[in-house]
């Protein structure tokens, strides 16, 4: 136990020299008259320390002074950690076990609900088969367009580009060209992507629309797009899934149908599906240029109206370095009439 020194006085009588040792709630004075100890406790949660002077409140008024500046340090952070126990002196042993448990509780359903589940959620979506995908997929298609303006001649016309990307999959690619002043587009579980004319409107070259295509495309091809769905609604999928229920699933997503348009996907989805277009293009001779206009439009109209595919797809400037770092490995040729394709699409705009 370490001592110091100091004065202490009380009210009425001459200030005296004594001894001081900081204990564990509580300071110990101690000092010789007339030959014999004298000793003092004070608690610590009664104390006041001002200017370095610490007072003990009642009657007769008390004050200490300590002569190293070292106890008064000590005896600081020992006021502040008695402060931090206030709680469990208040409430009791019992009532402090019963909030801990409690507290215990919510950090066990925080993690469950939203860590946990969505965790479970993400990897029951590969088990899904894809001509499930496709069902719902068709389901959620045929529910948003029903309340859209679809253009059937840009959509006939956007699919003959698509097409002749020559882009293989398990999924039948169906692109649906629809009216509507916003830059948007979007893909659903099993193979349908929607794009806005808004933002063809924008593009002014075919790599443009390729890498667009492309992105979307990996989402469907690469499941991010029913991961990520089942990781958003996640407590009602996991739910479904135990008990079997799997077209109730299906329900799930048809009631929150709108809220696809916008879903918003990981950063390590966004690079995959990024990196994997990029490879995709350049295999058909279609340059990086592609991704990096695609990134350079929706980042430039942010400034000037709303972008919904931006505001889902955010990071542009990381994204564009990465492709910019990642380009230049064009390994085949453009399709013959592909550009003819873009212009047509253009004109049915």
């Amino acid at each position: 136990m370490e001592t110091y020194t100091g004065t202490y006085q009380s009210e009425g009588r001459e200030p005296h020299p004594v001894s001081i040792a900081l204990l564990n709630n509580k300071i110990e004075i101690s000092w010789l008259e007339d030959q014999l100890q004298k000793i003092l406790y004070w608690p610590i949660d009664k104390l006041k320390i001002e200017n370095n002077i610490v007072h003990y409140p009642g009657w007769p008024m008390q004050q200490l002074v300590p002569h190293q500046h070292a106890f008064i340090d000590q005896l600081k952070k020992q006021i502040k950690k008695d402060q931090h126990s206030f709680l469990h002196k208040l409430l009791g042993t019992q009532t402090m076990r019963l909030v801990k448990f409690v507290g215990v509780i919510l950090v066990f359903l925080y993690l469950l609900f939203f860590v946990v589940v969505p965790a479970v959620a993400g990897n029951l979506a590969k088990r899904v088969s894809p001509a499930y995908e496709i069902q719902v997929g068709n389901d959620i298609y045929n529910q948003l367009t029903a309340g859209m303006n679809v253009n059937e001649a840009a959509t006939e016309t956007i699919m003959r580009f698509f097409q002749q990307l020559n882009i293989e999959s398990v999924y039948p690619i169906e692109v649906t060209v629809v009216k509507g002043e916003i830059l948007n587009a979007f893909a659903l579980p099993g193979g349908h992507i929607i794009v806005y004319d808004e933002m063809l409107k924008e593009m002014d070259d075919v790599a443009t629309l390729a890498a667009l295509l492309a992105h979307e495309f990996m989402h469907i091809e690469k499941r991010h797009t029913t991961r990520s769905i089942f990781r958003q609604f996640s407590a009602a999928i996991v739910l479904y899934f135990i008990v079997g229920d799997m077209g109730s699933i299906g329900g799930v997503l048809l009631n929150r149908a709108e809220q696809l348009k916008n879903l918003s996907y990981s950063r390590s989805y966004e690079k995959e599906a990024d990196l994997l277009g990029l490879q995709l293009i350049e295999k058909r001779g279609i340059g990086s240029h592609g991704f990096i206009d695609l990134f350079q439009l929706l980042k430039n109209s942010m400034r000037v109206s709303v972008s919904e595919w931006a505001s889902s797809h955010p990071d542009i400037d990381r994204r564009i370095h990465y492709i910019r770092e990642n380009a230049g490995r064009q390994t085949g040729k453009v399709e013959p009439g592909i550009r003819e394709t873009f212009q047509q699409l253009k004109k049915e705009l």
